[in-house]
C-alpha cells in the first residue's frame, strides 16, 4: 500500500545528482589552508553584468544597498570536494523568526525541500534543526485543489536521484529569503517541501536538504520550483542566476551575475547556446590537452553523424565530471604523457597522486570546447579545478570519472570551480568566465537568526505566478 501511495505523488526520478562515493573515506577531514574571503561590505562598488546581451552597471555592494531596486539577490555558498562532495546555501523560512536550514545547490533538479521536525526517517547529523511548521504564522500546506498529485488532501513529492538516495514529503507554501540574515536579500513567497523519508546519502550528509534550480519550463513546468518563484516575484528583472565556486565554498547571484571575480576582461566571457528544458544542456564538442613541447591533444570532435560525447548537462549537483569510457581513458594517458615531461608525482590508486598544491602547475591544461559547430568557444579547466585536496593536502585526486554506463557527458562542480558559470534563461545562453571566486568556510558560517523580520506589506494577498517568460529591455540575443 505504501509503494503505491509513494508513486502517486508529484514524482521526478533519476534526477542526476551523484556523489563519489570513495570521498567518503575522507569526509571526517578539515578544509586544506582555508581562508576567509572578504565579508560583502569590503567590495565597495562592483561592477554586474545583467544578461547575456552584455549590458553592465555599476552597483553598490549588497550590505550598502540590500533593497535597492539595480540589485540583485546573492548568498554564500559553503562546501567544497574533498570534504562534503557538494556545495550549499543557507535558506530562511517562515516568519515572524524565520529558521535556518542548509540546501545543496542542484542544477540537476527542480525541487527544493527540507526534513520536516516530525520526520522520523531522517538523518540526525545534519548542521540545522529540522524546519517546523508550527513555529512559523505564515505556513501553510499546498491543498490538493492547486492541481498537483495528490494523496491524503494534500500535495506530496517523491525524488529518487541517480546514486540511489531518495527523499518524499509534503509540499508546502512559506516565506524564503536566500542566505543568510547578513545578506539581507527580500523576502518571498514560494513552495517548498518538508520530507518525511530520507535514504542513503541525505541521510548521511550534513547540509539538511537539497534547492534544485531547474526552473522548469517544459517538463517541470507545473511542479514547484522555487528558482521559477523567485524570478515571477519581480517580473521586471533578468530570468538570470548565476554560480562562482572555489575551492571553499562561493557565491550565487539570482537577477545577474557579479563581474568582479573575472580574472580577465569582459570579452574573455564565453557565452553559448543552453536548452533549459528539464535540465540544463550544452554541447560539448571536443576535449583537448596542453601536452608540454607538443601540439595539444585533440579529442574526437562530436558531430551530427558521430555522436561522441553525448547529451551534456551542467550539473552542480554532481560531485565529479563525467565522459564517455573512451573519452575518460584518453584523458588519463594524455595527463601521463604530459606528466613523463614535467616530473609529476606519479598516479597511484583511484587517480590521486602523493603531492601538495606546489605540483599542481605540473598538471596541463584542458580545453572543453563547447557551444555551436559552426561557433565554437574554449573553456579551460586547469588543474587547480579538475584535482582536490585529500590527507590534508598530501595527496591530490583527479575529479572526473568514467561515466560508464551511463550515456552521455556531466559537467560537475568540479568544471565549475574558479569559473562565473551564468544561467540566462530568457535568451537560453549559458556564461563562462575564468574567475577567482570567493572563499566562504563552514567554520565561518553564520547561523544567527535576526527575529520578527518584516514581510512584505501586501503578504497575505500575495499568489504564486505560474511560469511566463518576462518582458525583457534586451533587445536581441548575443551571438
Amino acid at each position: 500500500m505504501i509503494s503505491f501511495i509513494i508513486f502517486t505523488f508529484f514524482l521526478i526520478v533519476e534526477a542526476p545528482r551523484r556523489f563519489e562515493k570513495n570521498l567518503r573515506k575522507v569526509s571526517e577531514e578539515g578544509p586544506v589552508n582555508c581562508t576567509h574571503s572578504p565579508q560583502c561590505a569590503a567590495y565597495h562598488r562592483e561592477s554586474w553584468g545583467f544578461g547575456s546581451n552584455t549590458q553592465f552597471h555599476e552597483h553598490a555592494s549588497f550590505t550598502e544597498c540590500p533593497e535597492d531596486d539595480k540589485g540583485m539577490m546573492k548568498a554564500k555558498m559553503y562546501g567544497n570536494i574533498h570534504k562534503f562532495s557538494y556545495y550549499f546555501a543557507d535558506l530562511l523560512v517562515g516568519a515572524p523568526t524565520p529558521q535556518i536550514t542548509s540546501l545543496i545547490m542542484d542544477t540537476g533538479s527542480i525541487l527544493a525541500a527540507m526534513p520536516c521536525k516530525t520526520c522520523v526517517e531522517c538523518g540526525s547529523n545534519h548542521f540545522d534543526k529540522n524546519f517546523d511548521p508550527e513555529q512559523s504564522d505564515t505556513f501553510e500546506w499546498l491543498s490538493c485543489d492547486s492541481g498537483c498529485s495528490c494523496s491524503g488532501g494534500f500535495c506530496r513529492y517523491y525524488q529518487k536521484f541517480v546514486e540511489g538516495s531518495m527523499i518524499s514529503g509534503q509540499i508546502f507554501e512559506d516565506y524564503m529569503r536566500l542566505g543568510g540574515s547578513e545578506m539581507q536579500n527580500p523576502y518571498i513567497k514560494n513552495q517548498m517541501g518538508c520530507h518525511d523519508v530520507e535514504t542513503n546519502l541525505f541521510l548521511e550528509q550534513k547540509a539538511n536538504g537539497i534547492m534544485g534550480l531547474i526552473a522548469g519550463k517544459t517538463k517541470f513546468k507545473n511542479k514547484p520550483s522555487m528558482l521559477r518563484n523567485i524570478f515571477a516575484a519581480k517580473t521586471d528583472y533578468y530570468n538570470i542566476f548565476s554560480i562562482c565556486l572555489s575551492q571553499e565554498g562561493g557565491e550565487i547571484h539570482v537577477y545577474g551575475y557579479a563581474t568582479t571575480h573575472f580574472t580577465g576582461d569582459y570579452s574573455d566571457e564565453v557565452w553559448i547556446d543552453m536548452s533549459p528544458t528539464d535540465q540544463y544542456d550544452i554541447q560539448l564538442l571536443q576535449i583537448k590537452v596542453l601536452i608540454k613541447d607538443e601540439e595539444p591533444w585533440l579529442g574526437p570532435i562530436d558531430s551530427e553523424d558521430k555522436e561522441t560525447y553525448g547529451r551534456c548537462i551542467v550539473d552542480s549537483g554532481t560531485t565529479y565530471s563525467y565522459f564517455p569510457t573512451a573519452i575518460y581513458h584518453d584523458l588519463i594517458e594524455q595527463i601521463d604523457i604530459h606528466c613523463a615531461k614535467t616530473f609529476c608525482p606519479r598516479r597511484k590508486y583511484q587517480n590521486c597522486y602523493d603531492m601538495t598544491v606546489d605540483d599542481l602547475d605540473k598538471f596541463p591544461t584542458i580545453i572543453t570546447v563547447v557551444g555551436r559547430k559552426e561557433q565554437p568557444h574554449e573553456v579551460n579547466w586547469f588543474p587547480k579545478s579538475y584535482m582536490y585536496p585529500i590527507d590534508g593536502g598530501k595527496k591530490f585526486c583527479i575529479a572526473f570519472g568514467d561515466n560508464a554506463d551511463e550515456e552521455g557527458s556531466v559537467m560537475g562542480a568540479s568544471w565549475m570551480i574558479h569559473h562565473t558559470v551564468v544561467f540566462d534563461l530568457y535568451w537560453e545562453k549559458l556564461g563562462i568566465a575564468d574567475s577567482n571566486c570567493p572563499e566562504y568556510c563552514v567554520e565561518n558560517r553564520n547561523t544567527t537568526i535576526a527575529s520578527n523580520v518584516p514581510l512584505p506589506k501586501n503578504y497575505q494577498d500575495h499568489e504564486i505566478p505560474l511560469y511566463e517568460k518576462e518582458k525583457y529591455v534586451a533587445e536581441s540575443a548575443p551571438e
